[in-house]
C-alpha cells in the first residue's frame, strides 16, 4: 500500500471468488489481505486460497496505481495553482516551457513574501530588480550557480535587519495587541510579550535555515503572524520574585 494511504476498496463481486472456501479458509484469506495492505508482505502456500487471492491482489494493485496517479496529479495541480497566484510571470514562463516547475518554484522562493495585487501579480520585484539591490549585475546571471550567488547575497543583506525587526515587534504594544487578537495568546501583557519573544527566536532560526527574504519589517511581521498560526502556542509564564524570609 502507498504511504499514508489509510483505506482500500473491496468490491461486491469478491463474494463469487470466495464462495468455494470454508469459513476457516476465508479467515486466512482475510488475515492475508489485512497484512498485504499494511505492507507486511505475507505469503500464501495453500493453492486453493491462493487462487481466490490472486484476483483480489490484481484489483488492489490497479486501485493503488490509480491512487498514485491521482495523488501526483493533484500535487502538480496544487503547485501550479500556488505559482500562478503568487508569481504569475513565472507561471507563464513555466507554461511556455521556458522554465520547469522546479526552476520556477526555486526563483519564487528567493523572493520576499508579499500579497498579490488585484491583477494576481506579485507586488515584489522580480529577480533582476532584487539583484540590482545587492549590487549584482543582472547581465552576469547566466547559470544556476550565478543565480544561487545572487539569492545568497539578497538573504545576507536583508537578514542583517531581522533581529531589529523582531526586537521592534516584541516592544511594540500595538503589534503585540494585534498578534494577541489574531492568536488569542494571553491577556497578561507580560506573558504575551515573553511568549512572542520566545516564538520570534524560533522564527528567526527558521528564516536562517530557509533563507527567506524580507526587505521590510511589514513583510517580516506578516510572515511571522502566518507562521505563528501554525504553531501550537504555549504561553511563557512570568517568573515570580523569590520570597525572602527575615
Amino acid at each position: 500500500m502507498a504511504e499514508n494511504k489509510k483505506s482500500f476498496v473491496l468490491y461486491c463481486d469478491l463474494m463469487d471468488n470466495i464462495d468455494h472456501l470454508t469459513i476457516e479458509e476465508k479467515g486466512i484469506l482475510f488475515q492475508h489481505l489485512l497484512e498485504y495492505v499494511n505492507g507486511k508482505e505475507p505469503e500464501l502456500t495453500d493453492r486453493v486460497i491462493l487462487s481466490a487471492w490472486k484476483p483480489i491482489e490484481r484489483q488492489l494493485n490497479r486501485d493503488l496505481e490509480k491512487f498514485e496517479e491521482t495523488k501526483e496529479r493533484r500535487s502538480i495541480s496544487g503547485r501550479e495553482g500556488n505559482l500562478k497566484r503568487w508569481n504569475r510571470e513565472l507561471y507563464d514562463k513555466y507554461k511556455s516551457n521556458e522554465l520547469t516547475l522546479d526552476q520556477a518554484e526555486k526563483i519564487a522562493g528567493s523572493r520576499k513574501a508579499s500579497h498579490p495585487d488585484s491583477n494576481g501579480r506579485k507586488d515584489s520585484q522580480d529577480i533582476a530588480n532584487i539583484a540590482d539591490n545587492v549590487n549584482v549585475n543582472v547581465n552576469d546571471i547566466n547559470n544556476k550557480g550565478d543565480l544561487d550567488d545572487v539569492v545568497d547575497g539578497i538573504f545576507i543583506k536583508c537578514s542583517k535587519n531581522y533581529n531589529s525587526y523582531a526586537d521592534n515587534i516584541s516592544k511594540d504594544l500595538a503589534a503585540l495587541e494585534n498578534l494577541n487578537k489574531l492568536h488569542k495568546i494571553s491577556t497578561d501583557k507580560t506573558v504575551l510579550q515573553l511568549t512572542i519573544e520566545k516564538y520570534l527566536k524560533s522564527f528567526l532560526a527558521q528564516l536562517n535555515v530557509s533563507e527567506e527574504v524580507h526587505q521590510t519589517k511589514n513583510t517580516f511581521q506578516i510572515h511571522f503572524s502566518n507562521w505563528l498560526r501554525k504553531q501550537k502556542i504555549k504561553t511563557v509564564i512570568k517568573s515570580e520574585k523569590p520570597i525572602r524570609y527575615a
